[in-house]
């Protein structure tokens, strides 16, 4: 069995976005936004105060010594194979997580 989708070109291998690899990107809307009325307006924003990183950096503390190692190790090998920019991002974004 042969399963294949069309990615228009891209790269199949990143179905994610933002990424830096110019692959696929998201469609542009189309037709009249959907807002639901349920005793008001029902909106998409962003909240005011947010902590994206709070949660992976107490996972993180949780780990036992030889884990965080591990866990470690795992990431820079991985990261070894990326470009210059990808790691930064990476680096800012593990730092933010737990600054160790």
């Amino acid at each position: 069995m042969t399963y294949s989708v069309d990615f228009g070109g891209g790269n199949p291998h990143m179905n994610y976005e933002p990424n830096s690899f110019s692959s696929l990107k998201e469609a542009a809307q189309s037709g009249k936004p959907h807002a639901p009325h349920v005793s008001g307006n029902l909106v998409r924003e962003k909240i005011s105060r947010t902590n994206d990183f709070k949660q992976a950096g107490e996972r993180y503390r949780a780990f036992q010594p030889w884990e965080r190692d591990e866990l470690i190790a795992n990431l820079v090998g991985n990261l070894k194979m990326c470009k210059a920019d990808i790691q930064e991002r990476m680096l800012k974004n593990l730092t933010a997580a737990d600054a160790e």
